[in-house]
């Protein structure tokens, strides 16, 4: 279903992301992937230079 709705590209995101997060290897995230995740409800708070969420932390 996520092929189908986001293309490809999209559903490598989302295998990426569902990776990285069940992992806790969100180093691998590009920016724009951690921002998705916020925009798709994880919790995080934002700082000048760091992106927080509830159990990880990641330098940008």
């Amino acid at each position: 279903m996520t092929r189908f709705v986001h293309g490809d590209e999209g559903l490598a995101s989302a295998e990426r992301s569902t990776q990285a997060l069940f992992s806790g290897n969100v180093q691998q995230l590009s920016l724009n992937e951690l921002k998705q995740l916020e925009l798709d409800g994880l919790p995080s708070i934002q700082s000048p230079k760091m992106i927080w969420s509830h159990y990880w932390c990641y330098q940008v």
